[in-house]
């Protein structure tokens, strides 16, 4: 049979108060409370090197989305300024011919950005490897005067 003799020694009057206020709203008493910590303790069964070890693989990753988020917000900003120089306003008649180009060029790039999608390959990633696929989007012809693309 396990020796039950109190375990002596002083606990100050602030964690005492503590524990008491604890128990009270637990409704438990005082020496279960003490008991289950002190058990906790001597068990090491502290579960917070596991959550920090998890919250900083977690802060590791937000940090990452930030930058990407960053990354791709300032290549927007710069594709903006870039389309705005080079796009001249059009006359009222070429308006409808533009809009059924746009349309056409929109869903060749939407199949472009699907294949890269299901390549499992990432923007940020190629960026870092230097793979930005310029080599992709070079014209094969030089087009045509007067042709929208």
């Amino acid at each position: 049979m396990a020796n039950r003799e109190p375990v002596k020694g002083h606990i100050p009057s602030a964690l005492r108060k503590r524990v008491r206020q604890y128990a009270a709203k637990k409704g438990v008493s005082e020496s279960s409370v003490t008991h289950a910590a002190l058990s906790r303790y001597l068990d090491d069964t502290n579960d917070a090197p596991v959550l920090l070890r998890k919250m900083d693989r977690l802060e590791r990753s937000v940090e990452r989305v930030h930058r990407d988020s960053d990354v791709f917000a300032e290549a927007f900003a710069v594709f903006v300024k870039i389309w705005l120089a080079h796009t001249p306003r059009l006359a009222d008649s070429d308006k409808r011919l533009a809009e059924h180009s746009a349309l056409q060029r929109f869903a060749e790039y939407h199949e472009h950005v699907a294949e890269k999608v299901a390549e499992g390959g990432t923007f940020i990633a190629d960026l870092v490897r230097g793979n930005t696929g310029d080599d992709e989007l070079a014209p094969t012809a030089a087009p045509t005067t007067g042709e929208l693309r």
